[in-house]
């Protein structure tokens, strides 16, 4: 079972995501599989780029997996 991690960035350069568009000034959701091996070993990371409108419609058709949203700021935007 995959630890994921989900987390909202800012495009300062362009970004391709899955769905092939580019993203560019503009913020974008990455979602991260993180699949843990034997001990020792790091772990093999599977990434996906969403658009904030792409990442909604994953959230409406995965509603039943329970993805985590990305972190939300109070009023101030939190790139990471």
């Amino acid at each position: 079972m995959p630890t994921i991690e989900v987390k909202e960035k800012f495009a300062w350069r362009p970004v391709l995501t899955t769905s092939g568009k580019w993203v560019w000034w503009r913020k974008y959701i990455k979602l991260m599989k993180l699949y843990w091996g034997p001990s020792g070993e790091g772990p093999a990371i599977d990434a996906e780029y969403f658009t904030e409108t792409e990442w909604l419609l994953e959230e409406i058709k995965n509603s039943h997996k329970n993805l985590p949203s990305p972190p939300s700021g109070s009023g101030r935007a939190r790139y990471y």
